[in-house]
Parts: C-alpha cells; structure tokens; sequence
C-alpha cells in the first residue's frame, strides 16, 4: 500500500463527502490539476475499499491517466495537491456549519473591499445572531469580541483619527 496521508483521509469520509470532494477536484475554481482529477475520480471508484493492492504506487500512478504521473516524484505532488483539495473542503464545510464564522469572515471581506452599505446591513444581521445566541459562553464572548474588533477596524478606515497637536503637547507636558 502506498502510505499516504490522502488515503487515511479517505478511509474517514462518508459517500456524501467523497462525492463532495470529486465535484470541488473538478470545479475550475477549486482545481486547476488533471492529475488530481483522476486521483479522486479513481478514490471515488474504489471507495470505501481502500485496500493494499488498490492503493500500491503503481495502483495510484495507472489510475492517473495521459502519463502525468510516470515518474514517482510526479505522484506525490499530485497526492500533495489532492491533500490541500481536500483540507480545503474540510474547511468549506465548517464554514457551512458555524454561521457566525462565515458572517464574520464575509464581514472581514466587506471591510476589505470598502463596501459600506452591504458591510453596514450583514453588520446588523450578524449583531441579532450574537444577541440571540442562547448561552452565554465561551463562544459567544469569541464572536461579541470578534464582531467588536471589526466594527473598530470599519470605523477606524472610515474616519482615520486626526492628530491634535495641542492634545499631544498636553499629553507629553
């Protein structure tokens, strides 16, 4: 068997993660590898039967079609990139998961990009999910500070503070 971290990464998912994992290898947005296609269009085909003889280097780089992977090295970049893709989707699918992370991470983009008027109405949106947060914990005092740090951030790109030199001599005397 090739020892390989995808492979134990694979023998975890559920069907409905491997299906997701081939649409986001063969999304052009996620993707831009052929050989990395392959690979998980060929996981997808021996899944969830992951077994030495269908994992062996030589499994993997046939499954990995047009010769991109002839050589070893080119194999592991290949598993390399299929790793990251799937780190990736692991990653999309807590977003899906934690509402407040998203918001405050397309609150964070919004800032970013200087567009007031969307950041201002999301800001509204994301500040009635803290409130109605049912407990009191851990995470909501992550989120309030967080949402907190990036109202300062918005207003402090909006209006840069001035610097006052009689109050700076006040404050140095």
């Amino acid at each position: 068997m090739y020892k390989s971290t995808l492979i134990d990464f694979c023998r975890q998912l559920t069907r409905k993660e491997m299906s997701k994992y081939v649409q986001i290898a063969h999304s052009p947005l996620h993707n831009k590898h052929k050989g990395v296609a392959q690979l998980v269009n060929y996981l997808e085909s021996i899944y969830p039967d992951f077994s030495e003889r269908k994992t062996s280097e030589a499994a993997l780089t046939k499954a990995i079609k047009a010769g991109v992977a002839k050589e070893t090295f080119v194999l592991k970049h290949i598993m390399s990139y299929s790793l990251k893709l799937l780190e990736q989707l692991y990653i999309l699918e807590e977003l899906e998961r934690n509402t407040m992370q998203s918001s405050s991470l397309l609150l964070q983009a919004l800032r970013n990009r200087q567009l007031s008027k969307r950041f201002e109405t999301k800001l509204k949106k994301h500040l009635t999910l803290i409130d109605n947060m049912p407990d009191r914990n851990a995470a909501f005092h992550y989120h309030n500070f967080s949402i907190k740090s990036e109202i300062d951030l918005y207003y402090l790109k909006q209006a840069p503070h001035r610097r006052d030199e009689n109050l700076q001599t006040k404050v140095n005397s």
